[in-house]
């Protein structure tokens, strides 16, 4: 399976993102644009570790005008496609599929967050 879309909301230097992420993609950008924001958020997804990963205040997009209400949720979403045809139909996509989910509940990694879980923490 290939990492297909990333769509980041409220998270750190992100307010809206929506990236189609080719087999070879570069991120560039100038300085203050999200993009150590979105490699942070594919290390949350990504990383491996089986521990909980707390969200803080600052993890929340905060707006450079104060006037702009905060985001109160972070939504990290990635679709993934099959890097050929029928792959999901195959039995090692189904075992794939199986860690993942369970790798995902021993973690108890939250994909999307509330404020008000952050701050009863």
């Amino acid at each position: 399976m290939l990492l297909d879309q990333i769509e980041v909301v409220g998270f750190r230097g992100i307010n809206r993102l929506s990236i189609h992420v080719k087999e070879l993609s570069a991120f560039l950008g100038e300085n203050s644009w999200g993009k150590s924001s979105l490699f942070d958020a594919l290390s949350l997804f990504f990383s491996g570790t089986r521990k909980t990963y707390k969200f803080t205040s600052s993890d929340f997009h905060q707006p450079p005008n104060p006037e702009i209400s905060t985001n109160k949720l972070i939504h990290l979403v990635f679709t993934f496609k099959e890097q050929w045809s029928g792959e999901s139909q195959q039995r090692q996509f189904y075992a794939w599929v199986a860690i993942l989910q369970k790798w995902m509940k021993l973690s108890h990694l939250r994909l999307t967050a509330n404020e008000s879980v952050v701050k009863q923490e």
